[in-house]
């Protein structure tokens, strides 16, 4: 399944609120006032993957998230927590302050052709299902 993201964030994992999750385990309250979030600059809509294994008795939940970047920027160090805006005004929390965590990575996209744009390029994977946020 593929969503569309219009907002993403990114903050330290160690600056996490409490989180509170909802017996159905992919709703979560989360209080984010202390939570130090920084905007990361897209161009155009992300867009995330999440997809559903089951092998040898085992359930996996694969996140996918990649977004085209607008200008340079340096990644945080560190173990992060994601907050995503999808297009539907639906908010999505990746990572929690706890194992596992997300892992972000950034490449550079150089063309072969000197008219097409080089741009920067954020992926994000994640070893678990996205948590849906209430609204705080």
């Amino acid at each position: 399944m593929t969503r569309y993201i219009t907002h993403l964030s990114l903050a330290p994992a160690a600056s996490m609120g409490q989180l509170t999750l909802c017996p159905d385990g992919h709703t979560a309250a989360l209080n984010t006032k202390g939570a130090q979030w920084h905007p990361v600059p897209t161009t155009g809509l992300a867009a995330m993957e999440v997809s559903d294994e089951v092998a040898d008795g085992r359930h996996t939940v694969t996140t996918k998230l990649t977004a085209t970047l607008c200008g340079r920027y340096t990644p945080m160090a560190g173990p992060v927590a994601v907050l995503l805006t999808c297009a539907d005004g639906t908010r999505l929390l990746l990572g929690t302050g706890e194992r596992p965590m997300p892992a972000v990575t950034l490449a550079d996209t150089l063309p072969d052709k000197a008219a097409e744009r080089s741009a920067q390029t954020l992926s994000i994977s994640y070893s678990s299902r996205p948590l849906a946020l209430m609204n705080n």
